[in-house]
C-alpha cells in the first residue's frame, strides 16, 4: 500500500495534478540553499527534483530537503508585505520561501534580493504612541511626518527642512507626536 501511495503521489506531482500544499510539484516556486529562486520542472524519484533557475541557463537537480517552497505567507510574513531590512532599505515582499527566506524588491533598485526572516521587519500602523501620518517633532528639534512605522520600532519620516535625502530613517523613541493644536500652527 505504501508503493501504491507514493508512485500515486510521485506520478500526481510530475505531471501536475493538483499538488497538495506539502509537496513540491512541477511548477512550483523555490529557492535553494544558494538563494537561487527558480521553478520545478520535474519531480524525479527519490526526492529529486529536476529545477530551472530564474538567473541560470541550464537544468540543474537539487534534493527537495535541499529547497524552500515559495507560499503566500510563512510565519507571518505574507507576499506584498512592506518591510525594513538590517541594511535600512525598504521594498516589497516579492516570494516568501519555507526556508523563513523572502524575495525583496526595494525601493531604491529594480534588481530582487533575498533576506532571512531574522533580517527583515514589517511594516505596522502605529508603535507606542506613534502612528502613520502623524506630526511629529525629533530630538534634533526637526518637525515632520511619519509615513511608515516597523516592527523593531523605526519610523520612515518626511522632515519639513529635509532636501538632501528622500526620506529619514530614525527610532520612534526619538520622536514626540504633537498634539492637534501644536500641528496646526507649525
Amino acid at each position: 500500500m505504501k508503493n501504491f501511495i507514493f508512485v500515486f503521489l510521485f506520478l500526481t506531482c510530475s505531471i501536475g495534478l493538483a499538488c497538495p500544499p506539502e509537496q513540491l510539484c512541477k511548477g512550483d516556486r523555490l529557492i535553494d540553499s544558494a538563494g537561487e529562486t527558480g521553478s520545478v520542472e520535474e519531480v524525479l524519484e527519490h526526492g529529486s527534483l529536476k529545477v530551472k533557475f530564474d538567473r541560470l541557463e541550464n537544468f540543474y537537480v537539487r534534493e527537495v530537503r535541499s529547497v524552500g517552497k515559495s507560499v503566500a505567507s510563512y510565519q507571518n510574513i505574507h507576499v506584498g508585505d512592506r518591510i525594513l531590512d538590517s541594511s535600512g532599505e525598504v521594498g516589497f515582499v516579492k516570494e516568501v520561501f519555507t526556508t523563513r527566506k523572502v524575495s525583496v524588491i526595494f525601493d531604491r533598485y529594480s534588481a530582487l534580493f533575498i533576506r532571512g526572516f531574522n533580517s527583515i521587519r514589517k511594516s505596522v500602523s502605529s508603535y507606542q504612541n506613534i502612528r502613520v501620518n502623524d506630526r511629529i517633532i525629533d530630538s534634533s528639534g526637526e518637525y515632520g511626518v511619519v509615513r511608515e512605522i516597523f516592527q523593531n520600532g523605526d519610523a520612515i519620516l518626511d522632515l519639513d527642512r529635509n532636501i538632501k535625502d528622500k526620506y529619514s530613517i530614525q527610532p520612534i523613541q526619538n520622536l514626540r507626536a504633537l498634539s492637534i493644536c501644536e500641528a496646526l500652527f507649525l
